[in-house]
């Protein structure tokens, strides 16, 4: 029997916490980052969690501009953490969602713009 392999799956529901950022890498390549907040349960028991989100490719970047604060969206992905160290030497660490899929949900403006179906399209 060959090694066994775990499993990284993220699948998140909620609000964007701003307006979603284009980047390029180093290479060209175009990334796409944006705050995700989930909430769940309600009442005393309501509580937030806020998932820091990177996606990578063209499809990402043409739906980017309808990724505005408080718009709701699905998606789904993998946990990565990746780490750097600053100009003083110093460590840091950030786990992000790295985004496989992304589904504009809810009724903001922006997503019954349709300008969005020509967005979503990849050539």
């Amino acid at each position: 029997m060959g090694a066994k392999k775990g499993m990284n799956v993220v699948i998140a529901v909620g609000n964007l916490g701003k307006e979603a950022e284009r980047k390029y890498s180093q290479t060209g390549k175009p990334i796409v980052t944006f705050s995700l907040a989930a909430t769940t349960g309600f009442g005393e028991y309501e509580q937030t969690e806020w998932f820091n989100c990177v996606a990578f490719g063209d499809r990402f970047t043409n739906v980017a501009q309808y990724l505005k604060k408080g718009q709701m969206v699905g998606i789904s992905g993998s946990l990565q953490t990746r780490s750097w160290e600053d100009n003083e030497g110093k460590k840091h660490y950030r786990t992000e969602v790295k985004v496989n899929e992304l589904t504009l949900l809810g009724d903001a403006s922006s997503a019954n713009d349709p300008r969005l179906e020509d967005a979503l399209q990849v050539d």
